[in-house]
């Protein structure tokens, strides 16, 4: 039995050592100024724009970018500690309904690994009739 627990912990140490067991490494990028077009949709405590063919932005890599980014999250449950909070999440509600079509324009910022949020909001107004 003695025999197998040192075989066993021989490549669990290597493993562990390897520099693949390490977390990833996210890096802050730079503010870039956006504007994004979606549907109004709340997951968990969050807030992000949902796609919908209606309403497509510039190009597919601000597409993919619009519906990766937080909008903002509730004090003490974000996921990322820059996220906009409480202050943005009313004036989202003032302008935009859940589940409806909205238009964004700030600027935003990411980690690497693509995970995107809004760090100031310029203008935020809810998109009437369909396109």
């Amino acid at each position: 039995m003695r025999r197998f627990n040192r075989l066993f912990l021989i490549p669990l140490v290597l493993t562990l050592n390897s520099p693949m067991a390490y977390a990833a490494n996210y890096e802050l990028g730079t503010p870039f100024p956006m504007t994004c077009v979606g549907i109004l949709s709340k997951l968990g405590h969050g807030y992000h724009l949902v796609r919908d063919n209606n309403y497509l932005n510039s190009n597919s890599d601000n597409d993919r970018i619009c519906q990766q980014a937080t909008i903002a999250e509730k004090s003490g449950s974000a996921a990322i500690g820059y996220t906009l909070k409480e202050e943005t999440i009313r004036r989202l509600l003032k302008a935009c309904s859940l589940g409806k079509p909205c238009e964004i324009s700030g600027h935003m910022n990411g980690l690497s690994h693509d995970i995107f949020f809004w760090v100031q909001i310029y203008s935020i107004f809810a998109i009437a009739g369909d396109r």
